[in-house]
């Protein structure tokens, strides 16, 4: 059996989300690996991921299983390293399908061979920028770029998220027989081919008279939340199909703040939390004391080093009692399948699916494994922003 698989957030699904899918899916069963209540910015995904699952089914995918927490709301590096332990447990022949902006194979596997950690000459270039003040991303990029240069290799440029986790994704894979299938990111709808184009605005959730503007484009999942955060109602619609309508319904009928719950998360003891380095922790703490609002505590402890981004993941590994030590045992545990969505007729493909499986909340709690327990108390927080949540997969 082979299979097509797609990672994604779905943070929320939107019209360039039904284009990938529909070009990912092919002949072979389709396969959506996607994150639960939290994301890898480290935030609270903008609604509830059985709903976000459904709109990956009724765009094509015939069975999404979650990325689970720990993974989800982490690094690249092991957000890739998650999602391919759900992969690797997969028997048969697999494609992987991601959104790209090079689309180059070669200048991925590329950057991930250089980025492996085996080539000691930017290796060092990499330490003596982190030493000099420097994030270690911008350290790396800085790395990277030098001695592509130098060497004339063709490389990716790493301010492109989707090229970044592919070259995560490649290096995850080493030592597999995973396919790779790059899909360029357009930006409008006017530059696919005219029947994929017509029915990608056609599926939108407006009114029209089935002309196909020459200006729609195709939005990023932070244009759509920016969109929703501004109550911008109209241009959400025109940037989402129409079944994915419950996603954004969910949203808007059961969102409340969420700052005081993660604000709350960095006053805690960080010093065993997953990914807080010495001195991290007694920076976060002093800031939230300070704050006025959990974004004001992230905005006075960022710097070079640390990245908004990693410091709202470090709240996150707080609220769930991520530490140190309990992500190296879910990174060594074995790989939990919870199905969120599925067509009825494809469960039999959960045979080739090789780990425990979960259908609700209630089966993930009982589990012994801590990737189950960590994904199944995501939930749980989740369901105190988000009142209302589902609790047990769609089948339909």
């Amino acid at each position: 059996m082979d299979f097509s698989i797609v990672i994604a957030e779905y943070n929320p699904f939107h019209i360039g989300h039904l284009y990938h899918l529909r070009q990912a899916k092919g002949d072979k069963p389709l396969i959506v690996v996607m994150s639960g209540p939290f994301v890898q910015r480290g935030e609270f995904a903008v609604s509830d991921k059985y709903l976000r699952a459904q709109a990956a089914i009724d765009a094509g995918a015939d069975i999404v299983v979650e990325l689970p927490a720990p993974f989800a709301c982490s690094p690249a590096e092991t957000f890739a390293e998650g999602a391919f332990k759900l992969i690797k447990a997969i028997d048969g022949g697999k494609t992987l399908s991601f959104g790209s902006e090079s689309a180059s194979i070669e200048k991925i596997e590329n950057t991930a061979y250089l980025l492996s950690g085996e080539v000691a000459e930017i290796e060092q270039s990499i330490k003596k920028g982190v030493d000099s003040g420097l994030s270690y991303i911008k350290a790396r990029a800085a790395a990277l770029k030098e001695y592509a240069k130098a060497n004339k290799i063709d490389v990716i440029d790493l301010s492109n998220r989707n090229d970044v986790l592919a070259v995560e994704y490649v290096k995850a894979a080493k030592g597999t027989d995973i396919e790779f299938a790059p899909l360029k990111r357009a930006e409008m709808l006017k530059e696919l081919p005219y029947e994929e184009a017509s029915f990608v605005s056609d599926s939108r959730n407006v009114l029209d008279d089935g002309y196909l503007p020459s200006k729609i484009y195709f939005p990023t999942a932070s244009d759509v939340r920016i969109m929703l955060d501004e109550f911008e109602f109209e241009s959400v619609s025109e940037a989402t199909p129409r079944f994915a309508s419950p996603v954004i319904d969910f949203w808007s009928d059961h969102y409340k703040p969420q700052d005081g719950l993660l604000l709350e998360a960095l006053t805690k003891d960080l010093t065993d939390i997953f990914d807080v380095s010495e001195g991290l922790d007694r920076r976060l703490n002093k800031a939230a004391e300070r704050a006025a609002g959990f974004d004001n505590a992230i905005e006075k402890a960022k710097t070079a080093r640390y990245t908004d981004s990693r410091l709202k993941r470090i709240a996150v590994n707080s609220l769930l009692n991520v530490t140190k030590d309990l992500f190296r045992e879910c990174l060594a545990a074995p790989a939990v399948f919870n199905v969120l969505a599925a067509r009825k007729d494809k469960l039999p493909l959960l045979d080739h699916f090789n780990g425990e499986k979960f259908f609700n909340q209630t089966a993930l709690k009982r589990s012994k494994n801590p990737i189950a327990q960590v994904t199944a108390r995501a939930q749980d927080k989740f369901n105190i922003i988000f009142s209302g949540a589902n609790w047990q997969s769609k089948i339909s």
